[in-house]
Order: structure tokens, then sequence, then C-alpha cells
């Protein structure tokens, strides 16, 4: 991988769980911003969970990223990386000043302050410099504010699993403050999110004075709640925090806070806010945004590029006038609900007999829920009708399909519908994100659907509104050319990205005009 960290670079990516080595929507939008921009110069500061879990880049490094650094912040220290423990006077007095401020924070602080907190984070940023987590959690100080953290907020928790759900809290943090000093110097600094990377990018505008631009596809917090709260945690992590909410339990409720109080640093840090529609928007106010800053700006694709896939598909179906082949783009994970759309196929094939299921995408993410979603298919004697072919480019998987489903329990504004949209296929999906909007278009654009929308987690629906379309040769090709004319009049790339441009040039001049 290219690294020139002294070399400033117009924009830096801070990115959790991306791009490059995670393939999906977001990391498609980066890697099209970076492409579309050949004249300014990109890094891409990459936050993974553990340097094991990661493979090679899913995609062709652009030659203007010009650095791309790693961190992996639930990665085992190296226990001989430090002799000992010790740490100077000087740095064990600044230590026990931030904990000391942080625990007051917590403890008076009703309402998020900014600049209190930036402070704060401020002080860890240069203790973190010097110091290994492992330093710091062992350091006696931090021992004495946990146990006053721990009467604070966990009364009548079990001690060991307070500490070590606090240690698992504390640690990611501390591991991006530590990889700050990798962090490439940049003339504007964007995270595609909240949480972690957001976190990062925000110190960075605190630390560097440098533009914060934050844009989200799915709203981050939101999507953490969620998890939280549907995830199946072990007894021993179940509490509450301050106030419990009825059935919500004291620890996971910190991690609740946790990523809240993420979020708003993210919100509050950043000059700019982006979001790719309204109903997203609305979340971000929720989660304490200030809506003056926000802008709408959706995903965009090359519609032209789809026009030779649209007449291979056409010549395909001319040759197979009877197919029924219902198609799904995306990653085999749960956030894509794959097992609620194969419980639809069942449905499906039981009044359409020859249907055809092809689930295209990356399987190796989740492999426990790539193989239960194996196993779900045969145990629904479904193995003849649906196929999880793994990855395909878009012109070999695109002329296979006669409707696309999307059964996704979060998303953004998906690049899979517009694909779709682009190459004349009608669209069935789940009623999240601006799926709706793409599907049914804006207030006043008339009755010009693309497809149809069904419930979240619904099956039966799922298969009713797939039968509606895979049957009616007609509907098909109604609902096709509609979703094709919407892309091309309010989804097409060059307007979308001369967008971001022009903000990352903005904001770089407003920074140069306040240091005058």
């Amino acid at each position: 991988m290219r690294k020139k960290k002294s070399q400033e670079v117009d924009v830096c990516f801070v990115l959790e769980g991306t791009y490059p080595f995670i393939s999906g929507g977001v990391s498609t939008w980066v890697h099209q911003a970076i492409s579309t921009m050949p004249d300014l110069t990109f890094a891409i500061h990459y936050i993974g969970a553990q340097s094991k879990a990661i493979g090679e880049s899913k995609y062709e490094i652009p030659e203007n990223v010009r650095a791309i650094e790693k961190v992996f912040i639930f990665d085992d220290e190296h226990r001989g990386a430090v002799a000992n423990s010790r740490v100077s006077p000087r740095l064990e007095t600044k230590l026990r000043n931030a904990l000391e401020s942080l625990l007051e924070l917590f403890a008076t602080n009703d309402h998020f302050d900014v600049s209190t907190f930036a402070g704060i984070t401020g002080e860890f940023q240069q203790i973190a410099a010097e110091m290994t987590f492992d330093q710091f959690w062992k350091h006696p100080a931090t021992w004495d504010c946990f146990h006053q953290f721990y009467e604070q907020l966990y009364p009548g928790e079990s001690f060991a699993t307070s500490f070590w759900n606090t240690k698992f809290i504390i640690k990611p943090v501390w591991e991006l403050l530590r990889s700050f000093s990798r962090l490439p110097k940049a003339k504007v600094y964007h995270s595609v999110s909240t949480g972690y990377a957001g976190f990062l990018a925000a110190v960075a505008k605190q630390q560097t004075g440098r533009p914060f631009l934050l844009s989200e596809h799915g709203i981050y917090v939101r999507e953490r709640i969620a998890d939280l709260l549907n995830e199946e945690w072990a007894p021993s992590l179940s509490s509450d925090f301050v106030r419990p909410p009825a059935g919500v339990s004291v620890l996971r409720q910190a991690w609740i806070e946790f990523f809240i109080y993420l979020g708003r640093f993210c919100y509050e840090s950043a000059d700019h806010i982006t979001s790719l529609f309204e109903r997203n928007a609305q979340f971000q106010v929720e989660f304490g945004a200030d809506r003056s800053k926000i802008e709408i700006i959706p995903n965009g694709i090359k519609p032209a590029r789809f026009e030779s896939i649209e007449a291979s598909r056409i010549k395909l179906k001319r040759k197979h006038p009877k197919r029924k082949t219902v198609g799904f783009l995306g990653r085999v994970v749960s956030i894509k609900d794959v097992r609620t759309l194969i419980r639809a196929a069942r449905i499906t094939c039981d009044s359409v007999p020859d249907a055809e299921f092809l689930l295209v995408g990356p399987t190796d993410e989740d492999p426990s829920y790539f193989e239960s979603c194996k196993k779900l298919i045969s145990d629904l004697d479904l193995d003849s009708n649906v196929k999880l072919t793994g990855p395909k480019k878009l012109d070999e998987a695109l002329p296979l399909f006669d409707v696309m489903v999307l059964s996704s329990v979060s998303e953004g504004l998906p690049f899979a519908i517009l694909e779709s949209f682009a190459a004349g296929i009608p669209v069935v999906s789940t009623d999240v994100g601006a799926c709706s909007e793409l599907i049914y278009g804006f207030a006043g654009e008339g009755d010009a659907p693309g497809g149809i929308v069904v419930p979240v987690a619904d099956a039966a629906a799922l298969a009713e509104a797939i039968t509606t379309v895979i049957t009616d040769p007609q509907l098909q090709s109604k609902f096709g050319q509609q979703g094709k004319d919407r892309v091309y009049r309010s989804y097409q790339e060059q307007d979308v990205m001369s967008r971001f441009r022009d903000h990352y040039l903005n904001l770089d001049k407003r920074e140069q005009l306040s240091e005058v």
C-alpha cells in the first residue's frame, strides 16, 4: 500500500469497516468519489476490528490515493512491547487530572457539551500517545477512577461484568487516540459515518482545525441501538445505565449511551453534514445534529453504462420468454435479512414452481449466517430453486434478473436499486432507508412506480409482491421503464459528485480564510 505520511492530501477518508477491504454500498460510494475526482488527492484511514480478519483490498486502488493507514481497535497488544507498566510522574499527573474531568462530566453534565468533551478527549489523546492501553488500564489511577465509576453508574451490578464491559467500551477509543499520530495530513477530513470513524475525524477537527465533512448512508447511532436491543446478549452482560428503561439492562444501556455520545460529538464537530434522503436527516437531528448543517445529497450512478446490460437482458429474455428469475444483489449478512427472502422463496415457489432465485453477492463476511442460509434452503427443500452464487460482475448478474429483490432490515440509498433500474429491472424492496422514495418517487412525481415496497421481515408480503411482478411480463416492463426514467432524472453520478467536489474545495477555502 502507498504510504507518504508527510504529504498533505486534499481529502482524508476516515472509514470504519468499509473501503477498501469490505465491499458494499458505502465502499462503492467511496471508490466512486475517489475515481471521479482524479485531480484531487486522497488518503484512507481504515478502522477495523482485528487485523487477522482483514483480507486483500476488494478494489483496485486509484492512483490519486496517496496513503492507506490501518488501525485495529480490538487487536491484542504485543505483551513484549512494554517492559513494565510504570509511567513518569508527569504523565501520571496528567492521567489523574483527565480521569477526574471524565468522572465530573458523567456526574454533572446532563446536557452534552462538545467543548467540554473535546477538551477531555484532547487530554486523553496526548496521554494515549505515550501510553499503551495495557499501561493505562492497569494503572492505579485508572483503577481508582473505575471504582468510582462503578459505584456511580453500576450500583448492584456484578463488578466483574462491569469491569469487562467498561474495558471493551474504552479500548477501541484508546486505540483510535493512539492512532492519531498516523492519521494522514489533509485539507479536509471526511467520515462516512459517526461511530468510531466519525469520532476520529472529529478529533482531527478539534486538534488540527481542519474542516470535517460528515456523511451518513445509514444512521450509525440508530443501527447500533437496534443491534444492541435485538442482539442476544449473554445474561452476564445485561443491566442498565443511570435510569434503566423497562426491559433494557444497565450495561447494554451503557453501550447505547456511548454511541449516542460519539454521535453528538461528531454532529457538533462537523462543519457540514450530508444525508442521502430526508428521513435520514430527521434521524440525524433526533440524535443531535443541527438541521441547518444538513444537506440532502443522494447516491448516483452512470446510467448509460447499463444500456449494454439492458440489451443483453432483453436478448436473453426473448430467448427464454417463460423465464421467472428473482435476483438479489448484496452481501449475505443478517442486515440484508436473506433468511426472510429464502422463506419468501418457499412461499413463491409453492404457487410458481418454476421460479428461480439467484442470490448474488459476497458470502464470506459472516460465515455462520451464510451457513444458516444454506441450511434453511435445504430445510425448505429449495435446493433446485434458490442458488447462492457468490459475487458476480453486474454485466454477468443483471441480464439474468426479471425482478430484483431487496429484503434488508436497514439501508441507506442502495446502489443495487439504482443499478437494477438503470438496466430496466423492476424492484421489490422492504420499506427501509430511501427504498420507498426510489421506487415510488418524490412527492408530486405522479403515479410512476418502479416496483413494490413491502414491510420489513414479512415473508408472506414479500412473496406476494414477488409473485405479482414475476408472473406479469407487462408489469415488469412498465415498472422497469419507470425506474429507469427516475434514475436518469434524479440520480446521475456527475451531478452528485460535483456537489461533493464543491464541498471539498469550499471547506478548504473557508479554513484558509479563517487563518488569515
